[in-house]
């Protein structure tokens, strides 16, 4: 499979530009001569030597979804789903990918990530790699997690793990188990919100049941005035657990 770095290169090389993905892609699996355009032929290339044939298929999709989620349409809502494998991997093509959606949000951080998802597991570690960069980069990151013990299982960045867990460096993890009234409380919600700019809201979990086998549907939103409601959403689950020293999304 591509990499996420793989992925934010050839999705800004796109910048949309579908049919242009379409031929490269044609070529990529055979069914085409090498296009003309030079960006489309590398592409094809790059793609035919660093993807296992068995995997083409899952690979185009996920950058065509890339592709899609970068364009960054202000307009309106883009629909993003899980097609897992026992459903036709071809109507994948229509939609942005769950993880490319995610990708997409990290990779438009300038300042805050603010994630809620109830469960991680180690499928969701290109996410982590992504979230590391940005961390890296100067981009605060949030985490609500039910459980914060899987963290531990993670073969991510041990340094924005530490400090996730530590609640240092602008980084900080929040479980549902120290909430300021005492009580024990859970939530099952999945978002994902960078600045202003985008934001993901969908069913999917940081899992590889999510991310790979099950049925899942989310947005990709830009629109202000819905993000500026996520993040008051999100400041009342945050605030609402003990321990907070700060709010790094103010």
């Amino acid at each position: 499979m591509t990499s996420d770095e793989d992925l934010r290169l050839l999705a800004s090389i796109f910048e949309g530009n579908i049919p242009l993905f379409t031929e490269a892609a044609a070529a990529a699996k055979g069914e085409a001569p090498p296009p003309s355009n030079p960006s489309a032929a590398a592409v094809a290339s790059f793609v035919r030597l660093r993807v296992p044939q068995d995997e083409m298929e899952s690979a185009l999709h996920q950058i065509r979804g890339a592709v899609l989620a970068w364009r960054g349409d202000r307009d309106r809502p883009r629909l993003c789903v899980t097609i897992p494998r026992w459903m036709n991997q071809s109507e994948q093509m229509r939609f942005v990918s769950t993880e490319a959606a995610m990708v997409s949000v990290i990779l438009h951080a300038k300042k805050t990530l603010r994630l809620a998802f109830p469960f991680v597991d180690r499928a969701s570690e290109m996410i982590f790699r992504q979230l590391s960069y940005a961390w890296r980069r100067g981009c605060a990151i949030q985490l609500l997690c039910r459980d914060t013990s899987a963290l531990e299982r993670l073969q991510a960045d041990p340094d924005l793990l530490r400090a996730l867990r530590e609640n240092r460096d602008g980084a900080a993890v929040r479980g549902p188990f120290s909430a300021v009234s005492g009580e024990l409380w859970t939530f099952h919600a999945k978002v994902l919100i960078a600045d202003q700019v985008q934001a993901y809201v969908g069913s999917a979990n940081l899992t590889r049941s999510s991310l790979r086998d099950q049925a899942e549907m989310g947005m990709l939103v830009t629109q202000p005035d819905v993000l500026l409601d996520l993040h008051a959403w999100y400041s009342v689950l945050w605030n609402s657990l003990g321990g907070l020293a700060a709010d790094p999304a103010g």
